[in-house]
C-alpha cells in the first residue's frame, strides 16, 4: 500500500531508503538534515518499531520522513517499485540489520 497518500508533504523530492532504521533515528536526523531537498524512508521488519518511529516523526513534525514496517528480504523489490511514484532514489543506507530474520 505505501506509498500511502500524504507519506510525504513534498513527494516529489529525491528518496533515501534506509534498510533496518530500527527506531529511526539516523532517519530522523537524516531527515532534519535533509529538509527540503530530500525524503527519508525507513524500512524496519520489527512493527513496533516502526511506528515508534513514524509517531517520532509526527511529534517531531519531520515532514519528510516515514516509516515501512516490512522485511527487506522479500518486499525490497514490491516497496521500490512502489516508491517509483515518488521522486528519484538517491541513495539507500544498510545501518546494523537484525541477522535473525
Amino acid at each position: 500500500r505505501w506509498p500511502e497518500e500524504g507519506a510525504f508533504t513534498q513527494p516529489d523530492l529525491p528518496l533515501h531508503v534506509d534498510i533496518g532504521c530500527a527506531r529511526g533515528l539516523f532517519c530522523l536526523d537524516l531527515a532534519a538534515e535533509s529538509s527540503g531537498s530530500a525524503n527519508v524512508l525507513g524500512l524496519e521488519i520489527r512493527s513496533a518499531l516502526a511506528e515508534a518511529a513514524a509517531e517520532d516523526a509526527r511529534r517531531l513534525g519531520v515532514a519528510n520522513a516515514a516509516f515501512l514496517p516490512c522485511n527487506a528480504n522479500v518486499n525490497l523489490e514490491a516497496v521500490l517499485l512502489r516508491a517509483s511514484r515518488c521522486g528519484p532514489l538517491q541513495s539507500v543506507s544498510i545501518q546494523f540489520p537484525d541477522p535473525w530474520f
